[in-house]
């Protein structure tokens, strides 16, 4: 809660930073004029990503929503545009194309389909690939072994994992392998702290999630490079959240707030004892 609050005030400053003259509005008027040329605009067409939202408040799974939200959109497609099934199915796979006078306007619109995320998927596959050689020769528990002496304290068990995560992300480019790695690594010693499980899963969060799009070479740096179309250390000083959020959690690790122990919340979580003899 603290962070977007933060996030939200820096905006609003740089917000009063920005120049509106700057503005083209001139082609502002020819976009909004060949958004209205070539789409029938409904207020409808704002249920795809209404759907996203309710189901995300909700906490459904991932790919439900993704489906769900797709099929909306199809449908809409075909009864407010005037798309065939045909087209559709070509669009899903290769991506919207239109030709018109604009050229600003055809780069904005042409774009999607699964061929054009293959790469980017590729590019995952082989990172946890990568990753996985790397762990099972023994090579990330050699590099990671000098962290050791950071765990005495919860502050230093933290800002251990947060360094972990971040060295495991710029090593196999995979957040799904540096959440994993970095778990079963330190999941035993928080455990040894009386911790809540759930504070693991949050500091992994913090770092091993929100710090991917930070890292060029990353499934998530690619992807929001390539649909932004801005280098990720270009836009990285602006991703605060990202950059800002494993500070407050080192922050918070060395205060001790949010980091509560066994008995002090109501949890229905408990370590595995599977998971911590594997750990230990």
């Amino acid at each position: 809660m603290y962070l977007h609050i933060i996030t939200l005030i820096v905006y609003g400053l740089l917000g009063l930073q920005y120049d509106a003259s700057s503005v083209d509005s001139e082609m502002v008027t020819m976009m909004t004029a060949a958004i209205q040329e070539n789409f029938h605009m409904n207020i409808l067409l704002l249920l795809p990503a209404v759907a996203v939202i309710v189901m995300a408040v909700c906490k459904c799974p991932s790919i439900p929503t993704l489906m769900v939200s797709t099929l909306v959109a199809v449908v809409l497609a075909m009864l407010v545009q005037g798309q065939t099934l045909s087209g559709i199915l070509n669009i899903l796979d290769s991506g919207f194309s239109i030709d018109t006078a604009l050229p600003e306007f055809n780069r904005l619109v042409n774009r999607g389909g699964l061929q054009s995320m293959l790469w980017t998927a590729a590019l995952g596959i082989l990172g946890m690939l990568y990753g996985s050689i790397m762990e099972k020769t023994g090579l990330l528990e050699a590099l990671l072994s000098k962290m050791d002496p950071l765990v005495k304290s919860t502050g230093g068990l933290v800002t251990a994992v947060v360094l972990t995560c971040t060295l495991l992300l710029m090593a196999t480019a995979s957040q799904t392998l540096a959440i994993v790695v970095g778990g079963r690594m330190y999941i035993g010693e928080f455990k040894k702290k009386n911790l809540l499980p759930q504070t693991l899963s949050r500091t992994l969060e913090d770092s091993g999630t929100i710090i991917s799009p930070l890292v060029p070479w990353s499934l998530c740096g690619t992807y929001m490079a390539g649909t932004l179309g801005v280098s990720t250390m270009s836009y990285l000083p602006f991703a605060m959240f990202c950059w800002l959020c494993p500070v407050l959690a080192i922050v918070y690790g060395f205060t001790g707030k949010f980091f509560w122990k066994t008995g002090e919340k109501s949890s229905q979580k408990v370590y595995q004892l599977s998971t911590l003899m594997e750990a230990s």
